[in-house]
């Protein structure tokens, strides 16, 4: 049931109308944005990095088939898995299609997810970046050596390695592809003033807090409601690759050694809703610090 101190009526007559409903992993954003898009003539469009991929709708708990017939769903599974990893600006041009379009027809735009980059960098907009290259790892580690990745980021971008942990490869490798595409460390970039791309919207932000036991409990449910509903065949059926973005995904390495007979049932069990719920804290402090909501809902 919606919660009636949402005060939705009020939001929706002002211009341009775009809500956001954020939180952690399990704690009930799509069930909420299904209630309020049915009820308000609603768009849901996917704010879950995960998700925007093929191959893996169940594990990354993507809504229902059944619910996407009833409504309509944008930038779910529309990404072939093959793909290069994309990037959150590729990610903010088709959600801002969507959003364009549901105003164009007088649909309502109900932007859902766990990712909250995603819904900081289209509210506030991103720093902006020319075209930036690929960079071949072992050549950089030929040109500085005796440097770690982590190192060379330090000589070239000592503000951005300040920012980084040593572990975080991923933001690491950006860091040091902008700096040697354009020359211009990442950390001036960051300084030039952004564009924010939707700010003529009536934005709403919605957080759902869900208390840690709670939360818990819901992650073990929607394990294994999952499956039930063919969790196990889907990741069977899924090949892993280093290069495929869902090779990434939250509990696929630990249902594939499973497969391998690496773990029993139980230890499977256990590592996976671990680190699902490790993931969910850091989703929880990510939003605690960086999510500004207008209304909070706290589930205990």
């Amino acid at each position: 049931m919606i919660r009636k101190n949402l005060d939705l009526e009020t939001f929706l007559q002002k211009p341009f109308p775009l809500m956001c409903i954020a939180g952690a992993t399990a704690c009930g954003k799509s069930g909420l944005a299904f209630e309020i898009a049915k009820k308000y003539n609603g768009v849901i469009i996917n704010a879950d990095s995960q998700q925007i991929y093929q191959g893996l709708p169940l594990l990354t708990a993507q809504p229902s088939l059944s619910e996407q017939r009833e409504i309509s769903h944008k930038l779910y599974q529309y990404v072939p898995n093959k793909e290069p990893k994309r990037d959150v600006k590729q990610w903010i041009q088709d959600a801002m299609k969507e959003i364009h379009e549901c105003h164009d027809a007088g649909y309502l735009p109900i932007l859902v997810g766990g990712s909250g980059f995603y819904f900081q960098a289209l509210e506030q907009g991103l720093s902006p970046f020319p075209p930036i290259e690929p960079i071949d790892e072992s050549e950089l580690l030929k040109k500085y050596p005796n440097y770690s990745l982590y190192e060379i980021l330090d000589y070239v971008d000592s503000i951005s390695a300040k920012k980084i942990m040593k572990q975080d490869k991923q933001r690491i490798l950006r860091a040091l592809r902008v700096y040697f595409s354009t020359k211009i460390p990442l950390s001036c970039w960051q300084k030039r003033p952004k564009t924010r791309p939707l700010s003529y919207c009536s934005w709403y932000k919605i957080y759902i807090f869900c208390e840690k036991f709670l939360l818990q409990k819901r992650i073990r449910e929607r394990f294994d409601q999952a499956c039930r509903n063919g969790l196990l065949q889907e990741v069977f059926e899924f090949s892993l690759s280093p290069d495929s973005p869902l090779s990434r995904a939250i509990g696929i390495k630990i249902l594939k050694s499973w497969e391998r007979g690496e773990f029993s049932w139980k230890e499977t069990q256990e590592k996976f809703l671990t680190e699902t719920w490790q993931y969910a804290k850091r989703q929880k402090t990510w939003f605690h610090h960086r999510f500004i909501p207008d209304k909070k809902i706290i589930l205990e």
